[in-house]
């Protein structure tokens, strides 16, 4: 919950800044946001959390205890699974902001389309 919740603090303080006017301060928190989002959720996260679902089970359980680990483990490491390619995704959304902040000098919501 941690890893998920610290960049959480940056986009809030983000949108705030951006609801009164301060577009420096928006900015900086969006970089912010962005930085701890692609450090915590797309690297800290598969490297340690991911990686301890998918061995732990069987190396601390599965082989001492003589116990085998499924179905509870592949449905546990399905899900976090699924969750980091989510969170990939959500970069890829992350990064489509930035890039319209550089090209635009405008950073908008890219989850929805303008009808013309």
């Amino acid at each position: 919950m941690l890893i998920h919740d610290i960049s959480d603090i940056f986009l809030e303080g983000a949108k705030l800044a951006n609801y009164a006017e301060k577009e420096e301060l928006s900015l900086n928190l969006f970089v912010s946001f962005a930085l701890s989002w692609v450090i915590l959720r797309c690297v800290i996260y598969p490297y340690v959390i991911v990686h301890r679902v998918l061995v732990d089970p069987v190396a601390y359980v599965g082989n001492p205890y003589n116990i085998d680990p499924q179905p509870i483990y592949a449905v546990f490491s399905t899900l976090f699974l699924v969750l980091f390619f989510l969170h990939l995704y959500w970069t890829y959304l992350i990064w489509k902001v930035i890039e319209k902040q550089l090209r635009t000098g405008k950073a908008e919501d890219v989850r929805e389309d303008e009808d013309d």
